[in-house]
């Protein structure tokens, strides 16, 4: 009679404590919609503190867009990011820091980057590549509405594609912006100068789910129309 008594009291103690657990409510929210100068965006935020975002998030424009999830300030769970018609360029899992789908090239398809090991650069294979926070569309949608294509180009009537070398630390910070690949007749300047205004919101490359700093190039495209 005693064993019966204890397991009684042992069921109800555990349905007790489920219980309470099932009670746990999901913290107050409310939806802010912000139009800023080259997007919108839509997302939530906790009431007792509007500055943590918490909940579903989408930003994007004419031409890009991407969708996914805040918990507590921080990117949660799987984020898509697509381009122009609504194409679906890119899948990424914050939660794993695992890349899931990536629309690229078959040649970049390995995820072979320059990493940073005890400050030298070594071709390493890692997990994902480092990419701009709402993808390539977003990148370029952005750079296509601050470049201005330099007189003298446009008098010669030169185009061609210039490449930017950049550094992407763990933190997803850009920094060291450089031509490796030149055009001339003032391109070269102002690619440097265009990707250089772009705001630091990069996704750093991953190996084993870490974030590890690695060398980027970004091919930006100058033509006359």
């Amino acid at each position: 009679m005693r064993i019966i008594y204890t397991l009684l009291l042992l069921l109800i103690t555990c349905y007790g404590a489920a219980a309470q657990g099932n009670n746990q409510t999901e913290p107050k929210t409310k939806e802010v919609t912000e139009t800023l100068k080259h997007y919108n965006q839509r997302y939530h935020v906790l009431q007792d503190n509007p500055k943590l975002k918490h909940g579903p998030f989408t930003m994007g424009a004419a031409g890009w867009r991407s969708e996914g999830q805040y918990e507590m300030g921080k990117r949660s769970g799987l984020w898509s990011f697509y381009g122009w018609r609504d194409k679906l360029e890119y899948k990424f899992d914050f939660t794993t820091n695992q890349e899931v789908f990536a629309d690229r090239k078959s040649d970049t398809i390995r995820n072979e980057v320059k990493v940073y090991q005890h400050g030298e650069l070594v071709k390493t294979k890692v997990g994902n590549r480092p990419f701009y926070f709402g993808g390539d569309s977003r990148m370029f949608f952005f750079l296509g509405k601050n470049i201005r294509y330099p007189i003298a180009a446009q008098r010669a009537r030169v185009e061609g594609v210039a490449v930017i070398s950049l550094d992407i630390d763990e933190d997803g910070k850009a920094s060291n912006h450089e031509v490796v690949k030149k055009v001339g007749y003032g391109i070269d300047e102002e690619a440097l100068r265009a990707i250089s205004l772009l705001p630091n919101e990069w996704v750093p490359a991953m190996i084993d789910g870490k974030p590890v700093k690695s060398r980027h190039y970004v091919p930006i495209k100058f033509t006359i129309h």
